[in-house]
């Protein structure tokens, strides 16, 4: 009796943990910005921060445009991606371009995610990170 019940508590938390470590499903930044990870090959915006919703009202984004694409895992917790950036011009919003590298990274047993990319956009190299957290 007693090995019965240690093997479906086994297999219990190793359906727990494979199912934290899963990139898919719903991430927001503490901002508003919202991503939904499909397939854990590509992510489309579903909320908006106050910056991205600049950018929604000048027509360069709308919800469900695909913002994070050509995920593929590198390791166990370890993504490389494009991510859509923003990008304004005298406070104007003028472009979305792709990064030219952005490296995901689980944390915490799946309870947040942090994007580092970096780009090289018109003289400018940004490098910068985002945190997100589930929104499930």
């Amino acid at each position: 009796m007693k090995k019965s019940i240690l093997v479906i508590i086994a297999i219990f938390a190793i359906g727990m943990s494979a199912n934290a470590q899963s990139l898919n499903g719903k991430w927001k930044t503490s901002g508003g910005t919202g991503i939904d990870i499909r397939y854990g090959s590509y992510g489309t915006i579903y909320s908006f921060s106050s910056t991205a919703e600049s950018f929604k009202k000048a027509g360069l984004i709308k919800k469900g445009d695909i913002i994070l694409k050509d995920i593929h895992q590198n390791s166990d917790g370890s993504w490389n991606c494009k991510m859509k950036l923003t990008y304004k011009k005298n406070g104007v919003p003028t472009a979305l371009p792709w990064s030219d590298t952005a490296v995901i990274t689980m944390h915490d047993n799946g309870r947040y995610i942090k994007v580092h990319y970096t780009l090289e956009y018109k003289g400018n190299y940004i490098d910068n990170k985002v945190r997100y957290y589930r929104d499930n």
